[in-house]
């Protein structure tokens, strides 16, 4: 499988949220970005509503994605509120009910996100999400509506295979460089990844993978070390710029 060409996001801002497993009372958050939340992202600039075009839906499934975690960012916990109603008593009286739940976010966590599509890519696919992004009909969010995330957000498509992206890129980082870079792989990068040597960590299997009819299918994620790379600091901006000279 051919991918020379990958489209980068820098995914950070003050909360991240993205879950996979939980509902109802209790809403947790994975340590990465999933696979559903980015492509729902996609979904969401390019304007594609919940059940939409099944067309769109069945070439974002060629996408082949990873993550590489720059900062994990620290749990923090919401108590919220909301009003459901009316209800009814017993008596037939209408009243407001309050239904408490409790959310997970990751505080000022930063991820690298690599994008790309196994050649031919004749229907410019990296390029159309690319475009996309970088204008989008509906509101972006890292999870959740309540999470937007910070400029710079899309870095662009560059001629490079996603994992030499993964292992060259800045890493944006407070503080002092970390003892090893974690990165999600799944699919053809994770195989790829194996047979490249990479340090594999523990696996995870999270429900992720969007099918037709807002159906989902379980995604096996892989985990893998990579060695330091350039830390750049917190600020993306560096990062922006490596993408940037990149395309050139």
């Amino acid at each position: 499988m051919e991918l020379s060409r990958t489209l980068g996001l820098a995914l950070h801002g003050p909360l991240q949220s993205w879950g996979a497993h939980s509902k109802l009372g209790v809403r947790e958050t994975g340590p990465t970005p999933t696979r559903s939340g980015v492509l729902g992202m996609v979904r969401a600039a390019l304007g594609d509503p919940r059940d939409g075009d099944q067309e769109l839906l069945s070439a974002l499934d060629r996408v082949e994605l990873a993550v590489r975690v720059d900062r994990p960012g620290d749990l923090v916990r919401d108590l919220h509120n909301t009003t459901a109603g009316p209800a009814f008593k017993a008596t037939g009286t209408a009243y407001a009910e309050t239904i408490m739940s409790v959310r997970w976010y990751l505080s000022d966590a930063a991820f690298l996100v690599v994008m790309a599509v196994p050649e031919p890519d004749e229907a410019g696919l990296v390029d159309r999400i690319a475009a996309a992004l970088e204008h989008p009909r509906w509101h972006l969010c890292l999870g959740r509506r309540s999470c937007p995330p910070t400029e710079p957000f899309t870095l662009g498509v560059v001629p490079v295979h996603p994992l030499d992206v993964l292992c060259t890129a800045p890493v944006m980082c407070s503080g002092g460089p970390p003892e090893h870079l974690s990165v999600a792989l799944s699919g053809a990068l994770a195989a790829e990844a194996a047979r490249r040597g990479w340090d594999p960590t523990v696996g995870s299997t999270s429900m992720t993978r969007p099918l037709p009819g807002r159906r989902w299918a379980a995604d096996v994620v892989s985990g893998f070390r990579l060695p330091n790379v350039e830390i750049v600091g917190a600020d993306p901006t560096g990062l922006a710029q490596w993408f940037q000279e990149a395309r050139t």
